[in-house]
């Protein structure tokens, strides 16, 4: 799976910058006084917090009627966050990969019932897992990211292959099917595999497919450096906000 569009899918680290969406219902903000009031609140906390931005959107009947940004997107240089500040959304690209896999069945290119072994038939315990095992973490692969933080190792770029090979090398935890366990693995199997069955790399394909369809102009890859994108931060206990470390391609790709 390609998770440039991502922070790393283990999230207990903490990532001090923040946007999110929300479903917004009634009248305009602007018209019955909220968005002063909504700017007020946020404002407060983000300062109460330490976090150093947020972006928030609200969204009613399918129109965006509040966008705005708060604090700084990267503190070193001083650059302020704005709308159009690009966020890495972690695991949330799980559902874009588990969404392609359904349009590619749809499309009669796969079965969700289609063994690995069909796409990946040198990767171990390929014959025994499904793709709906890989979606829906039952398969028993064992999550390469087992760490709640950066591991030095991480750092180091590394072909998808051979990451999947040293994830999938390791006994299953469990026969596939009878159990669940959270795992990046499956997601990473599942994205190659829309790749080997689109004959698009997953990047592509979403774009085809979905973010271009849907007129997502901002979502695609969001590797370090690109133009807009936010820095991420740490924080220990009580200490200052730090830069996160950021995982290598391959690793967080």
């Amino acid at each position: 799976m390609t998770k440039d569009t991502e922070i790393r899918p283990n999230a207990k680290r903490a990532m001090y910058s923040c946007a999110f969406m929300i479903l917004a219902c009634g009248a305009g903000f602007a018209e019955t006084g909220l968005d002063a009031v909504f700017d007020r609140r946020i404002a407060s906390a983000r300062a109460t917090s330490g976090v150093p931005s947020v972006s928030v959107a609200f969204v009613r009947d399918g129109q965006i009627i509040y966008a705005k940004a708060f604090g700084k997107a990267d503190l070193a240089s001083n650059r302020g966050a704005d709308p159009n500040t690009i966020y890495p959304i972690g695991s949330i690209t799980k559902q874009f990969v588990a969404a392609a896999v359904l349009l590619l069945q749809e499309a009669g290119r796969l079965s969700l019932e289609d063994k690995v072994e069909r796409y990946l038939p040198d990767l171990r315990h390929a014959k025994q897992v499904t793709i709906r095992n890989l979606l829906s973490q039952t398969s028993g692969y064992e999550d390469y990211a087992y760490q709640d933080y950066l591991l030095s190792e991480w750092t180091i770029p590394i072909a998808i292959p051979e990451l999947l090979a040293r994830a999938a090398n390791n006994p299953l935890a469990f026969r596939p099917g009878t159990a669940w366990q959270y795992s990046n693995t499956n997601y990473s199997i599942a994205g190659v595999i829309v790749e080997k069955a689109s004959g698009a790399s997953l990047h592509e394909y979403l774009n085809e497919r979905i973010f271009d369809p849907l007129q997502m102009k901002t979502a695609g890859a969001c590797r370090p450096g690109l133009r807009g994108r936010v820095t991420g931060y740490v924080r220990h206990a009580l200490g200052p906000s730090r830069p996160a470390g950021v995982e290598a391609l391959g690793v967080g790709d």
